[in-house]
């Protein structure tokens, strides 16, 4: 199990950087993991379904699928764990960044420290799928509900800034949707809409810079 889940979160953060190519080989490796021999009764189906998860994703044109095929992997994971009863549990990160709004005293604009709360938010996100776990799904929500980038300076260009701004508002209202959402599959697209709004923003930011 521990290849899968390092496979899955390989082709995660390597999509949130915005290397496609290698995320889709991540998939593609896991997509083509066998089952392994003495798994209890059950384990089968959840792994066959993250097994066509991968695929998916290896297979996939555009960066919004393969976000997608990733988050609906890691609900495979979740399912799995919770349907048969074992218990899982990621390494917490520790305290949530401080929350950013407007230029810091010292000049900082911000972005950076704001962007933590963001990564820091998708890992709990993460957690709150694979473990499966509520409490770390609302943790998530809580930070990226937080005030967005409206009011931060951004280290852009004019017409990057207003896209980042963008992209980071639609992170916050994808929050919003998910506060109340205690489905595991919707949580899993949500998950994968937030994958592709990171993805994507730290493309324009790379392009700006």
């Amino acid at each position: 199990m521990g290849e899968r889940l390092t496979l899955l979160t390989q082709a995660r953060d390597q999509l949130v950087r915005g290397d496609d190519t290698q995320a889709r080989a991540s998939l593609e490796r896991l997509a083509r993991l066998d089952v392994e021999p003495g798994l209890p009764p059950g384990w089968d189906v959840w792994l066959k379904g993250m097994s066509e998860q991968a695929g998916r994703g290896s297979a996939s044109a555009d960066a919004g699928t393969l976000a997608a095929a990733v988050a609906q992997a890691a609900n495979q994971c979740g399912g799995c764990h919770q349907a048969l009863a074992r218990r899982v549990a990621l390494p917490h990160p520790g305290p949530a960044p401080t929350a950013v709004s407007g230029s810091e005293p010292s000049g900082d604009p911000g972005v950076a420290r704001h962007m933590e709360g963001h990564q820091w938010a998708v890992d709990r996100m993460w957690a709150g799928l694979v473990e499966p776990s509520d409490r770390a799904w609302a943790e998530s929500l809580q930070v990226l509900t937080q005030p967005a980038l409206d009011t931060l300076s951004l280290e852009v260009g004019a017409v990057e800034s207003q896209a980042v701004a963008a992209a980071t508002m639609k992170v916050h209202e994808l929050a919003q949707d998910g506060l109340s959402d205690d489905n595991p599959d919707t949580r899993a697209d949500l998950y994968g809409q937030v994958l592709s709004a990171c993805a994507s923003c730290h493309a324009l930011q790379r392009e700006g810079g």
